[in-house]
């Protein structure tokens, strides 16, 4: 049974979701293409190694992205530097491909033996998902739900789990491009991480105590993502991609600062219209 040591607040799940039906997605597709670097390392690799490879790499890399020992931003970048040049025929040698990279990338250091192993376990128990995969890539547009399910099924965790879900969003930045906007239809929740803690706090969607409380149990901030993704029309995982942009550095930053670094990274990709209804919004309280 799940502790929940706080709540939704339906009243800033509310204000949040309209702010961000106003904006809308296109602005959504423009933050995720120029403004996430995850984006142009998982775009880059499908460029160069097509589609199939990509997302069965992008997969495997983002279960075990965790306790990492570099920025995030350092880590995709060594995933495509490293892995760009390692194409692969069959699943087995992108599997081995995977596991070079994790015991050569200096960001795998912690618990890296964990992390091949975690690999290994994929492989041994997914195998015909992610062979899948390989040759029908898009499968995680048409049953993002059923991605999710199994790989948590084979790693026996539940299917909202961070890396779980963190594999389907990276794996659908393989599909994409400006020429082919596609909204990711899927009840898959986002994965909450430091950032996006950071804005589940300070945008008052839920009603915990602390960024570090919401980490600790992330269930109920995916619930009210969830909600303010069902009333604005847009997908969690792509609320996931706005959260996550905005949501470094601002502990410690008052309400004024916080906005105007937000409106400063959004501004120069959306406009200053839309770039301060969102830091209105989603910095209702300092990330304290």
């Amino acid at each position: 049974m799940l502790v929940r040591p706080y709540e939704v607040s339906p009243e800033r799940v509310d204000s949040v979701a309209k702010i961000l039906a106003e904006v809308g997605m296109d602005s959504v597709f423009k933050i995720e293409e120029k403004l996430d670097p995850q984006y142009p390392a998982v775009r880059g690799l499908a460029m160069e190694l097509g589609q199939g490879v990509a997302v069965v790499y992008a997969v495997l890399v983002a279960l075990v992205s965790y306790r990492l020992a570099m920025k995030g931003e350092e880590w995709w970048q060594c995933f495509y530097d490293m892995l760009s040049g390692r194409r692969g025929d069959s699943v087995r040698e992108l599997v081995d491909n995977v596991v070079w990279f994790l015991e050569s990338c200096e960001g795998a250091a912690i618990r890296r033996d964990a992390k091949i192993a975690r690999v290994k376990t994929v492989y041994r128990r997914a195998r015909r998902l992610l062979e899948k995969l390989l040759v029908d890539p898009e499968v995680v547009l048409r049953e993002p739900d059923m991605v999710a399910e199994r790989l948590a099924r084979a790693l026996q965790v539940e299917v909202w789990r961070k890396t779980i879900v963190f594999s389907v969003k990276m794996a659908y930045y393989a599909l994409g491009g400006p020429s082919r906007r596609i909204k990711l239809k899927s009840t898959i929740p986002i994965p909450v991480d430091v950032r996006v803690a950071c804005i589940s706090y300070t945008s008052g969607v839920v009603t915990a105590r602390s960024p570090e409380e919401i980490l600790r149990y992330p269930k109920t901030t995916q619930d009210a993502w969830d909600m303010v993704a069902e009333f604005s029309g847009i997908p969690p995982l792509h609320i996931d991609s706005v959260i996550w942009t905005i949501g470094g550095g601002l502990k410690g930053l008052d309400l004024n600062e916080a906005r105007r670094k937000i409106v400063s990274i959004l501004s120069p990709v959306i406009g200053i219209g839309n770039s301060l209804l969102i830091a209105g919004e989603m910095v209702w309280r300092p990330c304290s």
